[in-house]
């Protein structure tokens, strides 16, 4: 597949959902054989910050702790996606996960006595 397909395949992805690197980078590859194609798309795209891991962590924290999923949970989910430990840290520091807690125990009291 020509490069410039191929980064339309990846701005097709991007369209739609953040993605980590690690996970773009497994998505287009399934459309190009040639390796070093796909990093230079890689690499263009981070250039560009339409890429990027930190973005990507930082939305998908905010969603899973607003599910209700704990710190635990979402720290191993990042890492299954290539998140760096560290952009857990940076971000997960935002949240107040005791209250998190506090307020899940409570609606599942209210679910157990009603």
């Amino acid at each position: 597949m020509p490069e410039t397909s191929l980064r339309n395949k990846a701005l097709d992805f991007l369209a739609r959902r953040e993605y980590s690197v690690k996970e773009l980078r497994n998505k287009i590859s399934k459309y190009s054989d040639n390796s070093e194609e796909v990093e230079e798309v890689i690499s263009e795209l981070i250039k560009n910050n339409l890429l990027s891991d930190e973005r990507y962590a930082q939305a998908l924290i905010q969603q899973k702790y607003q599910s209700g999923y704990g710190p635990n949970h979402i720290e191993m989910y990042l890492r299954e996606k290539g998140i760096e430990h560290e952009l857990f840290n940076l971000h997960s520091d935002e949240f107040d996960w005791v209250e998190s807690c506090k307020d899940l125990a409570k609606k599942k009291i209210k679910i157990k006595t009603a």
